[in-house]
Order: structure tokens, then sequence, then C-alpha cells
């Protein structure tokens, strides 16, 4: 008689980038199947043993060489899959919830990486200044809607944005604040005291009042000769 595995819960430990969601198959051996999330949003099913013994560390969206040498971008890439396709992290909300998908080329690292390098990504860019960014915020990621822009430039196409209208002229709040030579922080904090759009951006802040007084006293006084 086969003497039984000791059961062993596996439910929340991670294995390389994979998450053990719940067990979903076990044979009369003891032997179990797991479901498990890897960090790129796919799952995949492994046992026990593979996954103790780290045979298995993620659902195959690992490529060795292209993840060595390109490990900025493969973490943008995978960031981007997670957020279309893990319900259990907080932006999934913001995404696959809205039914925001990504393509299905972009599901090989390899593809989204020869996009990026084609349409002008950099590698060794500063951090916040090459992030990924959809043209049209209710569509997918895919080569014909993303760009590459600034954290800065993101924020202003935001599907949140707080749009302003002054002088004919439609704008995000942070690029009118900026336009106008306001705080943004100063804007924000009129408008929750009841100030409107336009009188919180345009009206100057006390600070700027003060220094443009400041500025007035340095000017040599005009002496009216009669």
């Amino acid at each position: 008689m086969s003497k039984r595995h000791a059961y062993m819960d596996l439910t929340g430990q991670r294995f390389g980038r994979l998450v053990v969601l719940k067990e979903v198959e076990r044979n009369k051996f003891g032997h179990i199947q797991w479901l498990c999330q890897c960090d790129c949003g796919n799952t995949v099913v492994s046992s026990t043993s593979v996954l103790r013994c780290g045979k298995r560390k993620s659902c195959g969206c690992i490529q060795p060489r292209y993840y060595s040498q390109n490990k900025r971008l493969y973490g943008v890439w995978c960031s981007m899959l997670s957020r279309c396709k893990n319900p259990n992290i907080k932006s999934y909300k913001d995404y696959g919830a809205r039914g925001i998908k990504v393509c299905p080329e972009w599901h090989v690292f390899k593809n989204f990486l020869d996009w990026a390098m084609s349409s002008g990504y950099d590698p060794e860019a500063p951090f916040g200044e090459y992030t990924i960014d959809r043209i049209d915020t209710n569509k997918d990621y895919c080569p014909e809607n993303c760009r590459w822009v600034s954290y800065k430039q993101q924020a202003r196409n935001n599907r949140h944005n707080h749009l302003v209208t002054i002088d004919g002229e439609t704008m995000p709040l942070i690029a009118a604040a900026e336009k106008y030579g306001i705080s943004i922080n100063t804007v924000k904090m009129r408008i929750r005291r009841g100030w409107s759009d336009v009188d919180a951006i345009t009206t100057p802040s006390a600070r700027a009042n003060s220094e443009r007084q400041k500025a007035l006293l340095k000017l040599p006084y005009l002496v009216d000769q009669g």
C-alpha cells in the first residue's frame, strides 16, 4: 500500500513569478495540482513537486536572453499585462475591469520589444521620461494606440483629468496652472474651498503678489523734473 503524501497548503505562496491561487485537482496518491497566477497576468496549473523544486517559476513568459538584456522594458511589459489581466492588483479596476486589453501580438515579449525599439524607446533615458501611453484612453494597448511619453505628459492624457476652459481654450487643469504660472496645489486647494476653476487659476497667489511688490520696490524712482 503506497504512502500518501502529507498535505501541504501552498495557497498564497510565491514561487519565482508565480503566486498560488488555489488547489484545482488531487489524485488518489495525494498529488495536487495548483492554479497559479503569473506576474504577467497569465495563469498556469502546476504540481506541488514542480513548484517546490523550482522547475517552474513563471507561466512561460520569461525568455532569458531578452529578459536579461532588457530588464527595464520587460518590467513595463509585465506591468501592462498585469493591469489588464490580473484582478488581484489595485490598478485592474482602471484597465482590465473597463475592458482594456493587450493586443494578442504583444502577449509575446519579443514582439513588444521590437515595437518599442522601432517607436523611439530609449533604454538609457532617465526614469519617468519614457513611459508607455495609450493615445485613446478607452482603447487597447496596441501599436496603433501607444506611444512613449514622460510621466508629466501621461498625466495630461489621464481619463480622470479635470478639464478647464479659459478664454475659449480647453485644457487639463495642470496645463492651465503652468500656463498662468500658479502652483497646481494652490489651484486644487482653491477649488476645494469653492472657487471657480477660472478664478482659481487666473488669480495670482499671495506669494506671487508679494514677490511682485518686492520687485517694484527695487525699481529706481522716476523724479519729475517739471
